[in-house]
């Protein structure tokens, strides 16, 4: 009974995952602006703070 089960949970997975349509392409245009407002923001703020023997800027290149 557990294994009929387990087979039909997974193909509900499956086929629920088929119908949603997510183009990453998108999500990232979105996404890595925001991001990159942040980092930005970030390196202002502690771009000369040492972490050992780098700094921030040196991490980010």
């Amino acid at each position: 009974m557990l294994r009929f089960a387990t087979k039909s949970s997974a193909l509900r997975y499956t086929s629920y995952r088929g119908y949603q349509s997510t183009n990453l392409k998108e999500v990232l245009a979105k996404k890595i602006p925001e991001h990159n407002k942040k980092v930005v923001e970030f390196r202002k703020a502690y771009g000369g703070t040492i972490i050992q023997e780098i700094t921030i800027d040196m991490v980010y290149g």
